[in-house]
């Protein structure tokens, strides 16, 4: 057997994140390691035991409090990962915190982002949802509508809800590309994880993978009946492998490691923290005592196995992180199988052997994977690690005769002659066996670095919020100062913000800090003076580089600024060598001398506009260094040359003699000036005599007059005396106006000679106000005529801003472009103008680190930029601190126990209160209540869901909207499908269909007597018409309806609903679902979905209940229902059932099972041969139709305080009819006198039903109404 390690066939961890008990990362899990502690939780009925609803052991029985619990299960940071909050509270808690440890271990590895090209696999399994059971379907009518799906929101509760999601959900929310399975061998579960993983990467299926798992059983605060023989532990403490083992305690936890092959990990200088050198699988079979129990064959077995393929001595191996249940049975199998497997191991006390469930308890699905990472940690800090409550080993173990030890203590691993190498096994119920075999990773060159060394970079931070990024500041700032330890630093600090930049993902809230040394770097991230803290663009920006035509240029100005950047000044020089030898001038020596003298630029225009072209040209070629490249170019006046030598129309050669030319000229045109003055361009009309020309329209109010100076004298003085601010601008030539006539002319004969080449990119004319076109671009006679017209740069300013999401970047020294872009922008989260260097700070010039802080910016709002240059990123990346979720509750708490309560989807289904159907709210009113809902069903804050948006953008998928297509066609009484919401996609446009379409059947269909809004059968008519507060609807009355109106108040609108069949006609709707879909859309016809009392009599009930439900579900108010002598269908259930008996008595027929069928059929037949049924079988028709349609009818729980009324008379041995108070939100039953129909056709049996309603009417009128309420 080999013990050579192979770079192609080995994998290496790359990264690792965990939460479990006692422990909220994977620092705090090695300290709870390394001290040996137990982080169990152990509790009373006074210190938070969710178990309230245990009557007590019965005698003999022993119940335990423990249990390893996980703290902030019911916190989740949804923003982070796109998840609504109504979402988000039905996620099943074991998703949302391995959505988070998996993005920890992507992170901590350095791929948590969208630049890398790794095909990433997740191999990941959980725990079953107990969350599902226990929070979110109190009874069983809620747990009947999710099996059955007979509703989109059943099937998002299941996606939500099931562990098959778990992979491809994290595929999902972390753009993972490679195959996502789910793994599910019970405890063993997250171990064999890893170990599909090394497959999948060993046959290249795979570049990288994420395996692991999670456990989170809920409640978690609840405990166990200890029975003897089981295998939980009869005090609450679990010892493995010690003497007073008595069993486990089962724990919360969840883990995530991330592989990749290590010779791909060396090549990408990622961080190796172990290497799995051989991993196998296996099953017991049937060879052991019972499906449960385990096997010393199987167990060693795949130890054997993992050991071979892993090429190593079982003899060199230090460590085996046991599954170690302490269980009686558990652990003597585990260890004999350990000696068949380590048989040839012979040296006395040679390998440590352990369990990580003496700290934290068995985490199940995750139990693997905490083994493994015990494992690995202790292979990262060289240390043998305690097993908690280990005293003395279990005689039946027989450890003298084994090369296994197990420690009290944490202690040194001594070093050998081989590398550290550990095992990991996890056994799961079932026979389910994975073992990995570990190596401690090659050990890379220490490259300590002294702490005040200089070294001077960038740390670049970003996160999703200001809050999150401030606490990712203080992370990495904890994390700095851990690295400082002892006086140096473990790596140089550029490899640490090499990291930052290439290793993390870019979020919009962003901050760069400038630092020059580790020492530096510790105070730097702590002082908000040292940040440069920025919110990106909403978008990906484009970059226009905007190019002034004067600027802040002075003697000395460029001193600091090539200092500073070696890289300017390689820029820099050419030009201005070549500048110098046109102009007779050292312009280099000039710029960088602060003692030279000023005047030569003063009086000399030529060299004036070479200096700031060549200052300008050198900064925009140093960014293009620095990775930031232009989309666009615009620039004012002189400016504009240098966009068009910077898009490849001019070269140096050309461009640089062109500039030179036209300053020559303009300085022969004798002497000028310029005032600015607060004018728009019709204003400055009047101003505009003698030789005073508009030179340039920067703002709708700010204009620049040139001419002669005693011309622009005469101009100021007349603006001072009409009360018009101006001031006076030092230029010594009358720019952009007729005095300019002889350059146009000049530069028309000489600028053909020069060479001309099409733009690679676009350039936007201050001319015009418009893109250029090639023809123009290329054109001398635009050129030479550029001089003399006037520059309109607030025209190209509006053009600019077309683009809905850029950036303006002034490249040249000062910020006055910048200042003219701001005061123009439409959107400043998606519009942005920024100044390279801006103004000089003071006569020196401008701030030490100015040109880079002007970069940190540019990165800061969303520009791709090379904030490092070429620093190495060392051999192997830091492993540096993760993201800070900012989490939030998102928990749906459990109803009180052995108490029913509303269905699961109640909530999901609850919109805001409605003001009326669509045809009758204005395009405001309906476009906020569509708002409302999208907000009551997604948990988006209002102000966050924009109407113009699309819903995609919201983070709406295409279950969202198929659960909200059934909403709005419930609310607004017409079909709105999936179709029609990928079509009308924004709020906006979905307000204005379902007005169009509410109108047009608000025509088509006008509520009238006896008719309704849709569908065949038309059965609402009013009884009375009142101030339209609270109308009653009253279903299947008989003379009830006639009998009812006078006893309510009389502003009280009635309205009946007629028997379907009652005229003879044939009964289409054969089920309570239609007929009440029916009645619900003639009833948002006619009264728009105001709060309403409904009442029905007989199965008029059932149709009643069934409006309730659907008006509930839309998000409307229903303020009372009553149920009049109605039987619930579970009462049908008997051949002969109770409310059939009464009907039979009242009607004086009898009606059997086979009756019904005939009665029924003998109708169908004379509606065949004469289109209606005989008055003489209409009663039994319709009472047989009601009676099969009752039976198949299952109501649904209701959010509606219910009045039942029960006939006194007809005592059908069924309490409340068959109704219980668990199947409403409240339930009052009361008895009258009569029976079935004497109560609805006799006044004085009537009397106390409309008494009773009376009293409820009359308390809800002194209630607020609508949206008050």
């Amino acid at each position: 057997m080999t013990t050579e390690s192979s770079e192609d066939r080995d994998i290496a961890i790359i990264g690792m994140a965990g939460r479990f008990p006692g422990a909220e990362d994977l620092d705090a899990f090695w300290r709870v390691i390394a001290e040996g502690r137990d982080t169990i939780s152990r509790f009373d009925a006074d210190d938070g035991a969710e178990d309230s609803d245990l009557d007590g052991p019965r005698d003999g029985e022993q119940y335990v409090r423990a249990r390893g619990v996980l703290q902030g299960i019911e916190d989740f940071d949804a923003d982070f990962f796109d998840v609504n909050p109504v979402e988000a509270a039905q996620l099943d808690p074991q998703h949302r915190v391995w959505l988070e440890v998996a993005w920890e271990a992507l992170e901590a590895a350095g791929y948590a982002h969208d630049r890398h090209q790794q095909m990433v696999s997740v191999y990941a399994g959980s725990f079953p949802n107990t969350y599902l059971h226990h929070n979110l379907l109190p009874d069983r009518a809620a747990v009947e509508e999710f099996v059955r799906m007979r509703r989109a929101q059943s099937f998002g509760l299941l996606v939500q809800s099931d562990p098959a999601f778990l992979p491809s959900r994290t595929a999902y929310k972390l753009n993972l590309r490679g195959p996502a399975i789910n793994v599910q061998t019970a405890c063993s579960t997250s171990l064999v994880a890893v170990a599909l993983a090394v497959q999948g990467l060993s046959s290249y299926e795979t570049d990288m993978a994420i395996a692991g798992g999670v456990c989170i059983a809920v409640p978690q605060r609840t405990g166990y009946f200890f029975q003897e023989g089981a295998i939980q532990s009869r005090d609450g403490i679990c010892r493995p492998y010690d003497a007073n083992a008595c069993g486990t305690v089962f724990g919360n936890g969840a883990g995530a490691v991330v592989l990749k092959r290590l010779a791909d990990a060396r090549r990408d200088r990622d961080p190796v923290l172990a290497v799995i050198r051989g991993v196998a699988v296996n099953n017991d079979g049937h060879d052991k005592v019972s499906y449960f129990a385990p096997s010393v064959k199987g167990q060693a077995e795949v130890i054997a196995t993992a050991q071979a393929l892993a090429g190593v001595d079982p003899g060199t191996i230090g460590y085996v992180e046991g599954h170690g249940t302490a269980t009686p049975m558990g652990d003597p199998i585990e260890v004999e199988a350990l000696k068949l497997a380590f048989r040839q191991a012979t040296r006395k006390e040679s390998c440590c052997l352990g369990s990580v469930k003496g700290n934290i308890g068995h985490l199940d699905a995750a139990a693997g994977v905490a083994g493994l990472m015990r494992a690995v940690l202790a292979l990262r800090h060289r240390r043998l690690p305690a097993t908690a409550h280990f005293e003395r080993p279990n005689p039946e173990l027989r450890l003298e005769d084994s090369p296994f030890f197990v420690n009290r203590e944490t202690g040194p691993w001594p070093e050998g002659p081989h590398p550290r190498r550990a095992g990991v096994s996890s056994f799961g119920i079932g026979g389910t066996n994975a073992h990995v075999v570990l190596e401690e990773a090659p050990v890379d060159p220490e490259g300590a670095c002294d702490l005040h060394v200089p070294e001077k970079t960038t740390l670049l931070l970003s996160a999703r919020s200001r809050a999150a990024l401030d606490a990712y500041t203080g992370r990495v700032a904890g994390w700095v100062d851990a690295q400082c330890g002892g006086g140096q630093a473990p790596r140089p600090l550029t490899e640490v913000a090499c990291a930052l930049q290439q290793r993390r993902k870019l979020f919009s809230h962003r901050r760069a800090v400038r630092v020059v040394s580790w020492a530096d770097a510790r105070s730097a991230l702590r002082d908000p003076e040292r940040w440069d803290t920025e919110t990106a663009l909403e978008g990906r920006p484009k970059l226009v580089m905007s190019f002034p035509g004067q600027g802040s240029l002075h003697a000395g100005a460029l001193a600091r600024p090539l200092a500073e950047e070696p890289g300017l000044r390689g820029y820099f020089e050419p030009l201005a060598r070549a500048a110098s030898e046109l102009a007779g001038f050292d312009l280099l020596g000039w710029a960088t001398d602060p003692s030279a003298d000023a005047e030569p630029l003063r009086r000399d225009n030529a060299k004036a506009q070479l200096a700031v072209f060549c200052v300008d040209v050198a900064l925009a070629r140093w960014l293009e260094s620095r990775g930031v490249r232009a989309d666009g170019f615009v620039g004012h006046s002189l400016g504009e040359w240098v966009g068009a030598h910077l898009a490849g129309v001019l070269t140096a050669e050309d461009a640089l003699w062109a500039v030179h030319r036209r300053g020559q000229l303009m300085q022969e045109t004798g002497p000028g000036a310029a005032l600015v003055a607060r004018l728009s361009e019709a204003d400055a009309a009047p101003y505009l005599q003698g030789e005073v020309a508009v030179a340039c329209v920067n703002g709708p109010q700010l204009c620049l007059l040139s001419g002669r100076p005693e011309a622009i004298e005469r101009c100021a003085a007349r603006l001072a005396a009409d009360g018009v601010v101006s001031r006076a601008v030092p230029i010594d030539v009358a720019v952009h106006s007729p005095l300019m006539n002889p350059v146009v002319e000049s530069l028309r004969r000489e600028l053909p000679a020069r060479r001309w080449h099409a733009p690679d990119r676009p350039l936007l004319s201050p001319v015009t106000g418009k893109w250029m076109l090639d023809g123009e671009v290329t054109s001398p006679d635009y050129w030479a005529a550029q001089p003399r017209l006037p520059v309109r740069f607030d025209a190209a300013v509006t053009t600019l801003l077309e683009e809905p999401c850029c950036v303006a970047l002034e490249v040249g020294m000062g910020d006055s472009l910048t200042t003219l872009v701001r005061a123009r922008l439409r959107n400043p989260k998606r519009q942005r103008a920024l100044p390279l260097l801006g103004r000089p700070r003071d006569a020196a010039g401008w701030a030490p680190e100015r040109l880079q802080r002007g970069l940190n910016e540019l990165w800061a709002c969303g520009i791709d930029v090379d904030l490092l240059g070429d620093l190495d990123p060392g051999t192997a990346a830091p492993t540096l601190p993760t993201y800070p979720f900012q989490r939030q509750r998102y928990w749906k708490d459990a109803p009180a126990a052995r108490r029913a309560t509303r269905q699961p989807l109640a909530d999901a289904e609850r919109v805001g209160p409605a003001t009326g159907a669509g045809a009758a709210a204005s395009a405001d009113d309906l476009r906020d209540q569509l708002v409302d809902l999208v907000h009551d069903r997604s948990g988006i804050a209002r102000e966050a869901l924009d109407p113009a948006l699309p819903f995609s953008s919201l983070g709406l998928d295409s279950l969202f909207l198929v659960q909200l297509a059934e909403v709005l066609t419930a609310r607004f009484a017409i079909t709105i499908g999936f179709a029609q919401l990928s079509q009308f996609n924004t709020v906006d446009k979905l307000a204005a269909a379902i007005r169009e379409r509410t109108a047009r059947a608000h025509r088509e269909v006008a509520p009238s007597p006896r008719t309704g809004a849709l569908g065949d059968f038309r059965g609402l008519f009013p009884l009375r018409r009142g101030d339209g507060r609270f109308p009653l609807l009253l279903i299947h009355g008989d003379l009830g309806n006639d009998l009812l109106p006078p006893l309510l108040p009389a502003g009280q609108s009635i309205y009946g609903y007629a028997h379907q069949g009652s005229d003879g006609e044939r009964i289409r709707l054969r089920s309570v679902e239609a007929l009440a879909g029916q009645c619900h859309a003639e009833w948002m016809a006619a009264e728009k979905g105001v709060p309403c009392i409904i009442a029905g009599h007989s199965f008029g009930g059932l149709v009643a209940h069934q409006v309730a439900y659907l008006l509930r579900r839309a998000g409307l108010p229903v303020d009372l229902l009553v149920l009049i002598d109605t039987a619930h269908p579970r009462c049908f259930k008997n051949p002969f059932p109770p409310g059939l008996r009464r009907v039979r008595r009242s009607v004086r027929h009898a009606i059997d099972g086979a009756g019904l069928l005939r009665d029924i059929a003998r109708a169908e037949l004379e509606l065949v041969r004469r289109g209606r049924v005989p008055i003489a079988d209409r009663s039994r028709y319709v009472l047989g139709m009601y009676e099969l349609v009752g039976r198949r009818h299952a109501p649904p729980f209701l959010d509606v305080d219910t009045l039942l009324v029960c006939a006194a008379d007809d005592d059908n041995g069924v309490a409340g009819n068959g109704w219980d108070a668990s199947e409403f939100r409240r339930l009052e039953v009361e008895s009258v006198p009569g029976d079935h129909l004497s109560i609805v056709r006799s006044k004085e049996a009537f009397e106390p039903i409309a008494e009773s309603i009376a009293r409820r009417v009359k308390h809800l009128h002194q209630k607020p109404t609508g949206h008050d309420r």
